[in-house]
């Protein structure tokens, strides 16, 4: 009886005893968990504040640079202060003439190319030869020149008293209107006044340089027909051409006065 009691208290022990064990292993295995979710959670939110600082760059730790390294990279540390940036556009250019100074030898009746003066690239003095043409227009031009010049020379040497006013008249305009014709095919004071003193053949006349430049195009031959107007050479001022820069139309730009363009030559 006694030995049974003693076993039955002895086993009530050792359950307790294993109960109470068991307990405490649960327990400490749902802190164990419980304190690894929380570290888990909070290594989460860590990353995702560095992923919002570090965004981009793919750095979630911090790097030490030592003095040498920073003046070894060339690394400056200033205060951030608000300025204006000074930004540089690049753009394609072609050099041209200046549309204000340049000027077009071109013929104002039609004619034929005989013989060039000067050519691509030479400097050209005021009034000196460019190209000597021939021209139909011109030579009637030239003839009905010469009949009022000595219309208008008779006249004059006659005088008044023995020529009618009207004759005097008719004879002086048809020589001025004469002579304007020749100017105004771009002959020049000195080859009408040639037609005066010395017979040559008709139809010849010379276009020279209105201003002293360089020969910028001369897209022509001999030989060649050239139509009234007809572009035979472009003079230009060397001193002041212009730059046309080839910009993006979407580009909005604001240039004010006094901004400062640099051009570049490419060999």
């Amino acid at each position: 009886m006694n030995q049974t009691l003693k076993l039955i208290v002895f086993s009530t022990l050792v359950l307790g005893m294993s109960t109470a064990v068991t307990a405490e292993q649960a327990y400490e295995h749902d802190y164990h968990e419980k304190n690894q979710a929380t570290m888990i959670k909070q290594q989460q939110d860590e990353g995702e504040d560095h992923g919002e600082h570090d965004k981009g760059y793919g750095y979630e730790e911090r790097i030490a640079l030592s003095s040498k390294q920073v003046e070894f990279a060339n690394i400056k540390v200033e205060i951030l202060k608000a300025r204006k940036m000074d930004y540089q556009i690049y753009a394609p250019g072609e050099i041209k003439a200046n549309g204000y100074t340049s000027y077009l030898v071109s013929p104002r009746a039609d004619s034929v190319v005989l013989r060039r003066h000067a050519a691509l690239g030479d400097h050209v003095e005021m009034g000196q030869p460019l190209v000597t043409l021939f021209s139909e227009t011109i030579a009637e031009a030239q003839a009905i020149f010469r009949v009022a010049s000595s219309e208008w020379r008779r006249v004059q040497n006659l005088g008044r008293k023995v020529v009618s006013g009207k004759r005097f008249i008719s004879a002086e305009t048809g020589y001025e209107a004469a002579y304007g014709r020749l100017l105004a095919f771009g002959l020049s004071e000195e080859a009408i006044q040639s037609l005066i003193k010395k017979p040559q053949a008709l139809g010849e006349y010379t276009l020279i340089a209105a201003s002293a430049g360089v020969v910028l195009s001369d897209d022509f031959h001999q030989g060649q027909r050239l139509e009234s107007g007809e572009a035979l050479m472009e003079l230009a001022d060397e001193h002041e051409l212009w730059v046309e820069a080839r910009l993006a139309p979407t580009a909005q730009l604001e240039l004010p006065a006094g901004t400062q363009a640099q051009v570049k030559g490419r060999q």
